[in-house]
């Protein structure tokens, strides 16, 4: 019997990389597609190939069993509009199973609207915040210590990457998932100022919390490069955040069989990103 293949789109992201390393570590055979095929570990698979693009994923999807699609097109998580070419593109090929990471800002791609007409075992995956999104915090708390942020006070659900990705492998690898939809959380709902409480009691220092309004937050985030209607969504999920963002789910632990990972086991793994060089 041939060896299972499975192609991780989105590979060198937040979660990507989560999936690439759970489908290692259970010594699946791993293809990635990036628009620059770079050096990569000897044993992935690298084929260079950008979503945008269809046609480019063509030498991609052969022979593989699974695939992990993200339903985003650039750095700024547009939407894809390719969505329709990609998934049949997907059922052409024989694939046999689908995990699509949404975008996280509740605009459905042409991706996530397609996978939903297939006869592919598709499951939508809705993260909520991530725990990597802290290490946005790392420079100032070393430089400064202090973080500076809006809405301090507000209630998330954050999830751990790592459980991210080994949730998408578990659903690739064994399925059973088939046709669902899932809102993944951490085990705790924290709040940005109890998260940077947790790095500083682990880097056993004082670390001020600066709370910024709402023209200081939308000039950092338009110096980032962040289009208009995204910062008006992130303005207002932050400042009216909906109960999905904080409500905690057991998904992650029915899925994988153990709890999801704490912020603070997160911190720990993570310390090293929040020490003065």
């Amino acid at each position: 019997m041939k060896e299972e293949a499975y192609l991780v789109t989105g590979a060198t992201g937040t979660i990507g990389t989560q999936v690439v390393h759970a489908l290692l570590r259970l010594g699946k055979r791993v293809r990635i597609l990036t628009r620059n095929a770079t050096e990569h570990s000897k044993n992935i698979e690298v084929f260079e190939g950008d979503l945008n693009k269809p046609h480019t994923l063509k030498e991609a999807l052969v022979g593989i069993t699974g695939i992990h699609l993200i339903s985003f097109g650039d750095e700024n998580y547009n939407p894809l509009s390719s969505g329709k070419q990609i998934i049949e593109m997907v059922e052409n090929a024989g694939v046999k199973r689908v995990t699509v990471l949404w975008n996280g800002e509740g605009n459905e791609s042409s991706i996530e609207q397609e996978v939903k007409k297939s006869n592919l075992e598709w499951t939508i995956l809705q993260p909520q915040e991530y725990m990597a999104n802290a290490l946005g915090w790392a420079e100032s708390i070393k430089e400064s210590s202090e973080v500076k942020e809006p809405f301090g006070d507000r209630p998330t659900a954050v999830v751990n990457e790592t459980d991210i990705g080994e949730v998408v492998c578990k659903i690739l690898t064994t399925g059973g998932h088939s046709k669902q939809i899932y809102t993944l959380t951490g085990p705790d709902t924290l709040t940005p100022k109890k998260q940077v409480q947790e790095i500083a009691v682990a880097l056993n220092k004082e670390v001020k919390f600066i709370e910024l309004d709402e023209h200081q937050t939308k000039k950092r985030w338009k110096d980032w490069g962040l289009p208009k209607e995204t910062m008006e969504y992130l303005y207002e999920w932050y400042g009216n955040t909906p109960s999905v963002g904080y409500t905690v789910t057991n998904t992650v632990e029915q899925i994988l069989g153990t709890p999801p990972r704490t912020f603070k086991e997160w911190t720990i793994e993570n310390l090293h990103h929040f020490h003065t060089k």
